[in-house]
């Protein structure tokens, strides 16, 4: 019988050796944010909050200042108009003040403004008034002057006769007459430039002999 030879059994171990950088260092502190982004990022950021809050203040108050055009040229809309009324609709030629609104006006203050660039159409307006301890009474209001009509509701109207200039005995002149009119309310105040066309007048003719 043959001798059986036995062979042991070999074991082998192989060891990895993990080689770490320095960045894959888990206890590496982690890296310092640049100075220029940690100093101007938010100062950038303040700056765009204030140009927004800026732009938003700029858009309400365009928006305000909108509205208060558009409010005050509708109380300019609605002030009292003037028109001139002749001599066949009245005793006497003159201006009508007429507020053809639903506005009442606590006082409508008139000025004639004078002309300067063409002929004068009428130089003077006749106011009627109550004078105390005298009563009834009139007076002329020439070029320049100021003059309260007082309270005028709607649908009310003032006529006040006019005064032309001495052109006799030549035709008088046509022009534009020109009001500044101060209008008050409870609630608020319009000034206006009302304008109406004054026409010619033929001069007194002759008395003819038959």
């Amino acid at each position: 019988m043959a001798p059986t030879t036995t062979t042991a059994p070999t074991t082998s171990t192989t060891t990895t050796t993990t080689v770490l950088s320095p960045g894959d260092d888990p206890t590496a502190a982690e890296p310092t944010p640049s100075p220029f982004v940690s100093t101007w990022l938010p100062i950038l950021a303040i700056a765009i909050s204030l140009w927004s809050a800026y732009n938003s203040w700029r858009s309400r108050r365009t928006s305000e200042r909108s509205a208060g055009l558009t409010e005050q040229r509708r109380r300019e809309e609605e002030a009292p108009t003037i028109e001139y009324v002749s001599a066949n609709e009245a005793p006497e030629e003159g201006i009508r003040v007429v507020n053809e609104t639903t506005v009442a006006y606590e006082s409508v203050r008139f000025t004639i403004v004078p002309s300067r660039d063409e002929p004068t159409p009428a130089n003077a307006l006749k106011v009627e008034y109550d004078e105390p301890a005298v009563g009834f009474a009139q007076r002329w209001i020439e070029e320049g002057e100021t003059w309260d009509l007082g309270p005028l509701g709607p649908g009310e109207s003032r006529l006040l006769d006019l005064r032309r200039p001495d052109q006799s005995p030549q035709p008088t002149t046509a022009g534009t007459l020109r009001l500044i009119l101060d209008c008050t309310t409870r609630n608020y105040r319009a000034s206006v430039i009302r304008t109406c066309d004054i026409p010619s007048r033929p001069p007194v003719p002759f008395a003819t002999w038959r």
